[in-house]
């Protein structure tokens, strides 16, 4: 399969952000470092994954290259996403294998405790809702094949977003059960099915279990594309 690109700084991305970050100077204490995103071209019509946001306090650069299935990463955060698509209990083709990894946010904190504690105030919260329609708007046009959210975090901010509950349809008998964000297949429990890279990789029944209830959901929402 011959997989399409799309240029995220086309408009700028850049640019959204600076304007999100000029409007929160301080936010409770919060240290505003700049924004970390991904300065590349996304593929479209892929297995996309969520994730929270860069857990990259320190670094001073403001962008770096996009993660997904041409090179794998160092970090061992990203190794059971190829895991995933490359199993062959994924019912995917070797040509449809492509992946790729988004952030639903932009703002640079390792402790995702405070994050939380940051939407609980009424400006975190406007802070961290732009940055969540800046991603959503990225995945309109992306147009993922699937998204899969990394984690329960990442759920909570969805479902709680004005932009995402107004264009999603909720799971029923009447779309088989699969949330649908302007028509773009959501897998919304994947943290229960996958959890931290610690479970992933346990050897436990459980986190054998999570796996394969995993690979069942992925392959049946894939079923109804």
């Amino acid at each position: 399969m011959s997989y399409k690109i799309q240029n995220l700084c086309n408009p700028s991305l850049k640019d959204q952000l600076e304007n999100i970050w000029a409007q929160y100077t301080q936010l409770g204490g919060h240290k505003m470092v700049p924004p970390l995103y991904q300065d590349a071209d996304v593929c479209e019509d892929v297995i996309t994954f969520l994730s929270l946001n860069p857990s990259d306090p320190t670094t001073t650069y403001k962008s770096y290259s996009m993660i997904d299935f041409k090179e794998k990463p160092k970090h061992p955060f990203f190794d059971k996403f190829y895991e995933i698509t490359k199993s062959e209990k994924i019912l995917l083709k070797n040509s449809e294998q492509n992946w790729s990894i988004l952030d639903l946010l932009y703002i640079r904190d390792s402790d995702q405790k405070q994050i939380e504690d940051l939407y609980k105030e009424d400006t975190g919260k406007m802070f961290i809702t732009q940055q969540a329609d800046l991603t959503l708007e990225i995945l309109e046009k992306i147009r993922p094949k699937l998204v899969i959210v990394v984690n329960a975090s990442v759920e909570h901010l969805l479902i709680s977003n004005p932009a995402f509950v107004k264009g999603t349809n909720h799971p029923d008998d009447s779309n088989s059960n699969i949330y649908r964000y302007k028509d773009i297949p959501f897998i919304m429990r994947e943290s229960k099915f996958m959890g931290s890279r610690i479970k992933w990789y346990s050897k436990s029944k459980n986190a054998t279990d999570r796996k394969e209830k995993l690979y069942a959901e992925i392959n049946r929402v894939l079923s109804f594309i």
